[in-house]
């Protein structure tokens, strides 16, 4: 089992294999407090789908995907929080947006991810989409990046007290590493469009050249 890596005293950077992905955040939960598991783009039919190439997809006369969550109850959940069912009960969820800004018993949802596990009320179970895709004929693959990031909160939310804070304060050093997860994965993709463009090339090979890790000093 091979992962790219790369950690620093307070951050660790995770590129998953999908195959992986379990195993993966097993290792990883015991190492970390806070983390973030990410769908950082795909590449279909020789392009870069993600929300932020926009422009680019549209000027190709294709549709951007879009990317987000979706949760529910591990065992006991109902309304927008009831557990799909079968393959087709989770398609649905994944074409649908997840009303993450909405309410769900007088109660922000946003608040309900963050407190109810702390509180033994909620134990949700997550997952990300990314799409549509036009079509898929068969044998057709599209490749979807994916990657955990994680970073230890500021020392002021250590210990077992500082468990309950996910703040704008406590999320910073994580917010950092979320910022480089990205730009070591575009690498020499400055534009973010997955085309190796005019001056893009730094090291002169002719090949677009992703996971760039900045070299310490």
């Amino acid at each position: 089992m091979r992962f790219t890596t790369k950690m620093a005293l307070d951050t660790l950077i995770v590129f998953i294999p999908p195959m992986y992905l379990t195993q993966a955040l097993r290792m990883i939960q015991a190492l970390i407090l806070t983390g973030h598991f990410s769908i950082i783009g795909a590449e279909y039919r020789n392009t870069f789908f993600h929300p932020s190439n926009q422009s680019y997809l549209k000027s190709l006369g294709r549709q951007a995907p879009s990317i987000g969550p979706s949760y529910w109850l591990f065992s006991s959940g109902t309304g927008i929080f009831r557990r799909p069912n079968d393959d087709i009960d989770r398609y649905q969820r994944m074409s649908e947006l997840f009303p993450i800004d909405g309410e769900t018993g007088g109660q922000p949802i946003r608040e309900a991810l963050r407190t109810d596990g702390i509180n033994a009320r909620g134990n949700y179970i997550s997952f990300l989409s990314i799409g549509p895709f036009s079509e898929v004929e068969p044998g057709e693959t599209i490749t979807v990046y994916m990657a955990y990031s994680a970073a230890l909160k500021p020392e002021e939310f250590q210990g077992i007290p500082g468990k309950r804070f996910d703040t704008e304060e406590s999320r910073r050093p994580l917010m950092r590493t979320l910022s480089s997860l990205y730009k070591v994965f575009y690498g020499e993709d400055a534009n973010g469009n997955g085309v190796l463009d005019f001056e893009e090339d730094a090291n002169g090979n002719g090949v677009l050249d992703r996971y760039l890790f900045p070299t310490p000093p």
